[in-house]
């Protein structure tokens, strides 16, 4: 049963071939909705969280300017928007940017591809502010002018459904590789903090929050991480595992792997023998019986045996961290396996279908890719809401700091730390206005006076998974050579005469 689960949840990989932004006066912000000090440049970005599957907020596109839901990508450097160049159906079910350029016979087009599938965009130039929200009339901050990939095709699977019109790369580099200025670079922006809050809640603007400028205080000291790589926000991952159970030798000591924290992913996701030594260990670590069979049988998780889960440890960049079990599992809408008796000649037989339904699963995926510093794992949105990132585009440096427990400080721009993570237990069809969940706070006043709403969130449907993009990062072909290629000599290592390696393989260069 659990072999079902890691069949699902196995996610593809990519391959690629101003001035200082002014905040707003506090006067258009009485709640502190933003969250920006005045005459200083930090801004705050709500987050709205889509079911736990991805993020998404509002930039505006263009003069004047066209609101767009774009997903703050982590792991891709581009801003990417639906355009009216793209005519099919599932570009036509979003709001694209109409540029005044026209696209010619021969445009200059480039090919980028994401985990979700490629798309084909025209580079240009215009405006691009934060809006927030979809309810916005007022940017944020003034805007700058930027680089902007726009769609010209895509074969992006899923998104005529999807809620995003576009992705917003907040990658390392700080130039796309489409060899232009990055969208940060751009935006000129030096460093940010990403966190995310309580998945099962969400609202326009509810779900987590991008601070730019500023280092977020989320009741926990920050702690620096090793950082690896030029093209990624990567970091050594030697150490994932159960406390007192065997782990995996793959992503250990004996075998690091390199991890990216990405929050354009929806999962955790480690090469496939961490994943089926995690399934082993975190069942032996439980401490009920069964736990795992019991509760991919609940639609909920919680009870005793959700409650006797055990928190998983991870290293990562010589940081000692722990992620919970209210962390890396989760409730997902999946194909659940059934049989139907069906008469073959003189045989009866049992024949496999599958039917929807929610069940509290583990939220991990197998990846298989491998980079010049070890295996490939990826750090997605569970990871994120329990720490708190900030990336430093100065030094490249990053550090995290542990959400303080129970705090909703992460759930939306302009929550403090002793604002709790989940208001009360909302119903699957409740819906509270911001004033009376938090009553202390009161939303008047032009231009925040709206219906700003906390619902529960959806289960997350493991058809909309997403996976990593790792735009502009290098990949090259090494030879597999045999331990009969080298002999030691003198405690040196070298190469033997007359042994070549059979075969080669396609590796990242982080």
């Amino acid at each position: 049963m659990l072999a079902l689960f890691l069949g699902v949840f196995t996610l593809p990989s990519s391959e690629v071939v101003g001035s200082t932004s002014a905040a707003l006066p506090l006067d258009t912000d009485p709640v502190g909705l933003f969250n920006v000090p005045q005459g200083k440049a930090a801004f705050c970005a709500p987050l709205t969280n889509n079911d736990g599957i991805v993020y998404t907020t509002i930039v505006g596109v263009g003069t004047p300017p066209t609101h767009m839901s774009v997903v703050p990508d982590t792991g891709s450097y581009v801003l990417v928007a639906a355009s009216t160049y793209c005519a099919d159906d599932a570009c036509k079910a979003h709001r694209r940017f109409e540029p005044d350029e026209p696209l010619g016979v021969s445009p200059k087009t480039f090919l980028l591809q994401y985990g979700q599938g490629g798309i084909t965009v025209k580079d240009t130039e215009t405006k691009v502010s934060f809006f927030g929200t979809e309810k916005s009339t007022v940017p944020i901050h003034e805007g700058e002018i930027v680089n902007v990939a726009l769609i010209v095709n895509e074969t992006l699977s899923g998104f005529a459904s999807a809620p995003y019109d576009g992705i917003m790369g907040l990658g390392k580099r700080k130039k796309t590789e489409l060899k232009d200025t990055a969208f940060l670079e751009d935006m000129k922006v030096e460093g940010f903090t990403l966190c995310m809050g309580d998945p099962k809640l969400t609202g326009d603007g509810v779900g987590g929050r991008l601070d730019m400028h500023s280092q977020l205080d989320v009741g926990n000291a920050y702690k620096p991480v090793e950082t690896i790589g030029e093209h990624v926000w990567g970091a050594v991952l030697d150490h994932v595992g159960v406390a007192g159970q065997v782990g995996s030798s793959t992503c250990s000591g004996d075998e690091p792997c390199a991890t990216i924290i990405d929050s354009g992913t929806t999962l955790l996701a480690f090469p496939e023998s961490v994943v089926d030594t995690l399934y082993r260990t975190i069942e032996a670590g439980c401490t009920q019986t069964n736990c795992l069979l019991s509760l991919q049988d609940q639609e909920t998780c919680d009870g005793p045996h959700f409650e006797a889960m055990p928190n998983l440890e991870l290293r990562v960049g010589g940081q000692d961290l722990v992620l919970p079990p209210s962390v890396y599992m989760g409730e997902m809408n999946v194909d659940i396996p059934t049989s139907k008796k069906a008469k073959v000649g003189e045989y009866e037989v049992y024949l496999p279908e599958y039917t929807q339904g929610i069940r509290c699963v583990p939220l991990l995926s197998s990846i298989d890719e491998t980079t010049m510093l070890g295996p490939m794992s990826i750090l997605g949105m569970p990871f994120l809401r329990q720490y708190a990132v900030y990336f430093d585009r100065k030094t490249w440096a990053m550090s995290v700091a542990e959400i303080k427990k129970g705090s909703g400080v992460c759930s939306r721009c302009g929550a403090t730390l002793d604002e709790p993570a989940g208001p009360r237990k909302l119903q699957p069809t409740d819906t509270d206005s911001l004033s009376a969940l938090l009553p202390e706070m009161e939303i008047t006043g032009a231009p925040w006076e709206r219906a700003f709403a906390v619902t529960r969130a959806a289960p997350m449907k493991a058809s909309m998974l997403r996976g990593p993009s790792l735009h502009g990062v290098p990949k090259m072909t090494l030879p597999i050579m045999p331990k009969s290629a080298f002999k030691v000599s003198d405690g040196e290592i070298s190469d033997a005469p007359g042994v070549a390696g059979a075969d080669s393989k396609l590796v990242w260069v982080l």
